[in-house]
């Protein structure tokens, strides 16, 4: 219940990279990065805009489990947070202040509209039928049941900070089940394909590492145990293959 979590955050940031205001500036499950202080404030980490993406709350029950299988993920809380921050605006030889890459004005109207504008751009990105990242992530989702948007703003300290929050209720796609061969054409093959032709190092790593956590195949009766969390004498009643040795 873990890989294609990875997965669809890596194909969000990947999709929205150099698609928004914030240029390069997405960043996967960037601790800290907003910052609800004691006071009910906000502090930033960043010093230029950004986009940061989450996977939170995981929830898979009901009927969307089989038995003990651990393959099942059920529904996310996928968070999408950007802010600015007065520390991120410059002043030119003119003595105005304009946000650092934007050319917006240092004022409370302008931090808002940059906001609302990026979000926008977030959507336009993960629909966009000609970003293959963007398909890749919405092959990973099986629908959307909720989103939800937030605000918040502070000005503590003289310094004035602003950020939304975009929070995607998603059924996600089931993992991979561990000694099965990846089929050609499916959402995880296609990522992991992708990940694999990417030049980034990180990227490659990640492929590598999720291959040997996927294994080499295994005998089909090792894998029906895995998918669906049964017992030997579970599978052998169920008519799957098991091996003749573990039975009674």
């Amino acid at each position: 219940m873990s890989l294609v979590r990875i997965a669809v955050r890596v194909a969000a940031v990947e999709a929205l990279k150099g698609r928004t205001l914030v240029g390069d500036n997405v960043l996967d499950s960037e601790i800290g990065v907003i910052d609800i202080n004691p006071e009910g404030g906000i502090n930033i980490s960043e010093n230029k805009p950004f986009i940061a993406v989450y996977s939170d709350v995981s929830v898979a029950n009901g009927a969307d489990t089989d038995l003990r299988s651990f393959t099942k993920n059920g529904n996310i809380d996928l968070v999408f947070e950007t802010g600015i921050a007065a520390t991120m605006f410059e002043t030119d030889e003119n003595g105005d202040s304009q946000l650092v890459g934007f050319g917006f004005p240092d004022t409370d109207r302008a931090m808002e509209r940059s906001l609302d504008l990026i979000v926008r751009q977030i959507f336009d990105a993960l629909t966009d039928p000609a970003n293959e990242w963007a398909q890749i992530f919405k092959s990973l989702t099986a629908r959307f049941s909720e989103v939800r948007r937030g605000r918040i703003s502070t000005d503590s300290g003289g310094l004035r900070r602003a950020a939304q929050q975009i929070s995607l209720k998603v059924d996600l796609v089931a993992d991979p089940v561990s000694g099965e061969p990846l089929k050609a054409g499916t959402p995880f093959s296609d990522f992991l394909s992708k990940i694999e032709s990417n030049g980034s190092p990180d990227l490659k790593n990640l492929a590598e590492l999720i291959h040997k956590q996927i294994g080499d195949s295994k005998d089909a009766s090792e894998v029906n145990q895995r998918r669906f969390g049964y017992t030997f004498e579970e599978a052998h009643a169920m008519l799957l293959a098991v091996p003749s040795e573990a039975l009674p």
